[in-house]
């Protein structure tokens, strides 16, 4: 097995969480006698990248439609993370009836945390919701499913209004083993490029916080 082969291996069993650079060392380097540099590494990752079958977001790198059509192999399964149910309750609140677009999204999101989200939480969220049939993308605007609005009516037959107590069960609703949603596989379809995010943030910045600087 080549080094190329030991890479692309690693991040075929991540290809549902994605795999820092670190994770792709830890893995590849104890395979060869003579251990590859983390350098040497990084050169792979990039060439893979400048192929079109892999995209960085923050430390991690992911692969892009291209990229999953040719991974094979066991695979460690996604999970849920931090970010998701603040994602969906902005969603749900912003995207229902006609669908709307990232900048209502974070600016949702802002208002209800308080802080802008990162890129590398929206790339990730929208992915897992995207797999978990709770959110959709037509032309350019996010939609709410079907199901996510199932979710949402189940957090308000609770009686909880305010968003904070709705974000606390929803996060548990979506991690519940008898009626949550299961997440097993993210094809990380919606690429948003450091680009559109920078673009997008400033925006709103601009327009609704004085060019104030995220928390």
């Amino acid at each position: 097995m080549t080094r190329e082969e030991a890479v692309f291996k690693l991040l075929s069993y991540q290809r549902n969480v994605g795999a820092t650079l670190d994770d792709v060392w830890g893995s590849v380097a104890w395979r060869f006698k003579n251990k590859p540099t983390r350098k040497s590494l990084l050169k792979i990752l990039r060439k893979l990248e400048r192929d079109g079958e892999l995209t960085t977001v923050g430390e991690k790198w992911f692969f892009t439609p291209v990229g999953y059509k040719r991974a094979k192999g066991e695979q460690q399964p996604a999970q849920w993370t931090d970010s998701d149910g603040l994602i969906l309750l902005a969603a749900l609140h912003s995207c229902r009836r006609e669908g709307n677009d990232l900048d209502a999204l974070i600016s949702t999101v802002d208002y209800f945390n308080h802080g802008v989200p990162t890129r590398e939480e929206l790339h990730g969220s929208i992915n897992r919701l995207i797999a978990g049939r709770l959110l959709k993308i037509k032309g350019g605007k996010f939609f709410v499913t079907e199901r996510a609005t199932e979710l949402l009516e189940k957090v308000e037959a609770t009686g909880r209004r305010s968003p904070l107590r709705q974000l606390d069960r929803l996060e548990r609703l979506l991690d519940c083993p008898c009626c949550g949603v299961q997440l097993k596989v993210v094809r990380w379809r919606y690429m948003l490029d450091a680009e559109t995010y920078d673009e997008t943030v400033k925006a709103y910045m601009k327009r609704f916080r004085g060019g104030a600087e995220p928390n």
